[in-house]
């Protein structure tokens, strides 16, 4: 996963919906 990136809400809102598939 990129870090730093333009769209770094959009990743962490994907991290954020990775976690809660748990």
């Amino acid at each position: 996963m990129l870090v730093g990136g333009p769209n770094l809400d959009e990743q962490l809102t994907t991290n954020y919906l990775s976690i809660n598939r748990y």
